[in-house]
């Protein structure tokens, strides 16, 4: 007689929503009506996630964007002040503005939403490969007062996780 014992354990993946929202601080001195460059930078983490993004950070198996968007808040200074600003992730350029009066898009509550999808799976993989990505907001600004606002960025993701 043989006696065998078979265990089959079916482990699925898990996956869950969760939001990432980081802010870019842009702090511009008064540059009495000449053109000056800026660059403001920061680094948008997995673990800032919102939900179950800790309990599987170490086993993310997939990353996907559902949404990628950006706007100005927190505006302060010059009201008349202008900006030529790219917004980067990775050093990858993905919008421009041109002559843009950064308080009336801050007064306006204007979202700007990143929608290439070969860029979308690029930075999916980077955040599924390092769990971070950089991001930033630089170009020339044109005020007669300091101009201060900050960069909101919010990355809306799909995570599948194994466990295992």
């Amino acid at each position: 007689m043989i006696n065998s014992f078979t265990s089959c354990e079916d482990l699925t993946d898990v996956t869950f929503d969760t939001e990432v929202t980081e802010r870019i601080d842009v702090n511009i001195p008064n540059t009495s009506g000449e053109s000056v460059d800026f660059n403001s930078q920061n680094t948008i983490k997995l673990e800032n996630g919102s939900g179950q993004i800790d309990d599987y950070l170490n086993y993310i198996k997939d990353v996907e964007i559902k949404k990628l968007s950006y706007k100005i808040i927190n505006f302060s200074g010059d009201e008349n002040g202008v900006i030529t600003a790219s917004f980067k992730v990775n050093g990858t350029l993905l919008k421009e503005h041109v002559a843009m009066n950064v308080k009336t898009v801050a007064d306006s509550g204007e979202i700007f939403e990143i929608t290439d999808v070969q860029e979308l799976n690029t930075i999916a993989t980077a955040l599924k490969n390092s769990n971070q990505v950089d991001v930033s907001y630089q170009g020339d600004a044109i005020t007669n007062d300091i101009l201060n606002f900050k960069v909101e960025v919010t990355l809306e993701l799909a995570i599948t996780a194994d466990p295992i």
